[in-house]
């Protein structure tokens, strides 16, 4: 994810910076937020889910969102929705069908600091890690993931994170 950010240049000045004729995009999708009093989390998801099944559909690798100061405040919420929507669990399917095309590019254009954003991309990305495990590990049979399977994962975990992990079997229950 690229994050730009610019607060010297006007608003104008900055687009027209940004789309000129030697990069013009292909497409572009306009979302209006509607009343900025309305806007919260839940809209923010709903706002990222929707754009993201938008490209999902339309096999957009690069996209780029021109944020407004409202988008900021809930931008970890937008980027679980855009992030959600873009989980597919193929891993028993053949390969002969068109592969799916998933985003590879997501360019954050802000005119404020990116720090906030860097932040909040940076807890998106985590958050959407943890629920994409737990998604792999309910759509994998029963045969596949069994008590050996989780403890095996519940140790990489710990080993990622620097945690002592203690996995208890039959005998120590008993």
């Amino acid at each position: 994810i690229e994050i730009m950010s610019n607060s010297a240049k006007e608003k104008s000045e900055f687009v027209d910076t940004l789309i000129s004729e030697k990069n013009l995009p292909d497409q572009i999708l306009v979302a209006g937020l509607g009343n900025s009093e309305k806007y919260n989390s839940r809209f923010a998801r709903e706002l990222g889910g929707k754009i993201g099944k938008y490209a999902k559909a339309n096999k957009i690798k690069d996209l780029s969102v021109l944020l407004n100061e409202g988008m900021v405040d809930f931008m970890e919420e937008f980027l679980q929705g855009l992030m959600m929507v873009q989980y597919t669990f193929d891993h028993f399917k053949n390969q002969k069908k068109e592969p799916t095309v998933k985003l590879e590019r997501l360019d954050l254009i802000s005119e404020t600091g990116s720090r906030p954003i860097e932040n909040a991309v940076s807890k998106a990305a985590l958050v959407m890690s943890g629920i994409n495990l737990i998604r792999n590990l309910v759509n994998f049979p029963s045969n596949v993931v069994n008590a050996e399977y989780l403890a095996k994962e519940a140790r990489i975990i710990a080993h990622e994170n620097k945690y002592i992990i203690v996995i208890l079997g039959n005998k120590e229950l008993e």
